[in-house]
């Protein structure tokens, strides 16, 4: 029989459209926490943030506010846009360490260029029916593509998990602002 202490927690939320998994594990009488994701994205328009802070809310509360890792599957607003969208609003966890996927890397698209090539092809698609059309004929799918896929929409978010030393507190060797 497993003893409660020993027993691994996974808690996977609601945030409609994207994703936000915590995990809690045990290790030697220490929980640990693992967070994937926090983000969502509603039909082209960007996120429905309400249900972030709900999200973050029990993760401060569950987590003690530390959370031991954070892994970032890959760069759309369904996944990554909600640390930062909390953060501004006062829910800021401590993160020890962050696992990102390789295509966050700054030069990552230089480095890659089939990848490159996929995701011009990408936005010149939905560029193409935005200036004849209007964003609002985009077709099903390609619209929800479109926003995931965003640059300008996705750095800042990426930015604030790539440099997590700016967010966590000074006695884990950090400092808000740093």
């Amino acid at each position: 029989m497993i003893r409660e202490d020993e027993e691994l927690v996974v808690y996977v939320y609601n945030v409609l459209f994207g994703d936000a998994i915590l995990i809690e594990v045990p290790d030697g009488g220490v929980r640990r926490f693992i967070l994937i994701d926090v983000g969502n994205v509603i039909a082209g328009s960007g996120g429905a943030d309400e249900p972030l802070l709900a999200v973050m809310d029990d993760v401060m509360v569950r987590t003690g506010g530390r959370v031991d890792l954070y892994v970032m599957t890959h760069e759309h607003l369904d996944h990554v846009q909600g640390l930062l969208f909390a953060a501004d609003r006062g829910r800021r966890p401590a993160i020890a360490s962050v696992w990102m996927t390789a295509s966050a890397a700054p030069d990552y698209y230089d480095t890659h260029p089939e990848a490159r090539r996929r995701r011009l092809a990408l936005q010149g698609a939905a560029q193409s029916f935005e200036a004849v059309l209007g964003t609002a004929a985009l077709p099903s799918g390609l619209d929800i593509m479109h926003a995931l896929n965003l640059v300008h929409s996705t750095a800042a978010h990426v930015d604030h998990i790539r440099w997590p030393r700016r967010w966590y507190p000074p006695a884990w060797g950090g400092g808000y602002g740093v």
